[in-house]
């Protein structure tokens, strides 16, 4: 139903899934496969069911969140 995927290092990657009824270990290993091959071996996917993803005070949702851009962008003190 919905999805967000978190760059929480250059290195690592977490893709957090509120899943339909559809949903089975096959699927969590397909997404994993799937941006394994596009971000390259040097990334580890983590694939996470849960059953909500929180919204920002904006109320939009954001399908990809760089915790990696987010804390350079804070060390230069700029805007997000």
């Amino acid at each position: 139903r919905e999805f967000q995927v978190i760059q929480e290092r250059a290195d690592r990657v977490r893709v957090c899934v509120v899943p339909d009824g559809g949903f089975a270990d096959s699927t969590r290993t397909a997404i994993a496969a799937g941006l394994g091959r596009v971000l390259g071996p040097g990334v580890a996917v983590a694939v996470e069911t849960t059953g909500e993803i929180a919204r920002p005070a904006s109320g939009k949702h954001r399908y990809v969140i760089s915790e990696v851009a987010d804390r350079y962008l804070d060390a230069l003190g700029g805007p997000r």
